[in-house]
């Protein structure tokens, strides 16, 4: 009678602060590691090339993640806590709020969403270390 969890069942609960800037929305291609390499890459680059995401205190932020390749991808977000609006195309009834979500493999999706509400230069990465290493890496830089 064990069911699994998984994040439908989970209940968000309102710890986010209120967006007081401009509403930002990125979309970020997680790919790499086709034929053997160990490069990882943020739509086409390489951490330190990938290109930041760059925000002001205070922004609504909604990044969409596809995952390209044919591993999943926890991905990782220093210094800001999100809501991961939908999974694989399907919308969630209650956000959860977390700092980490993976990316399912072979064409997966992700939507979260927060306010940058913490300056500083934070990583966005992926908690495989391998895939860190390879460059599947960016920074939310907010000002």
């Amino acid at each position: 009678g064990l069911g699994l969890w998984h994040h439908g069942l989970g209940r968000g609960r309102k710890v986010l602060p209120h967006a007081s800037g401009q509403k930002r929305t990125y979309d970020l291609t997680l790919s790499g590691g086709m034929m053997g390499s160990d490069v990882w890459t943020i739509n086409g680059k390489r951490y330190p090339n990938t290109d930041p995401l760059r925000l002001r205190q205070g922004d609504l932020v909604r990044v969409r993640l596809h995952n390209m390749s044919m591993e999943a991808h926890p991905m990782h977000l220093h210094g800001q806590s999100f809501k991961v609006l939908a999974i694989n195309g399907k919308r969630l009834p209650v956000p959860v709020v977390k700092d980490s979500v993976d990316v399912d493999a072979h064409m997966g999706s992700v939507v979260i969403e927060f306010i940058a509400h913490n300056p500083g230069d934070w990583f966005f990465h992926c908690h495989k270390p391998m895939h860190m290493a390879g460059g599947m890496i960016t920074l939310a830089q907010i000002a």
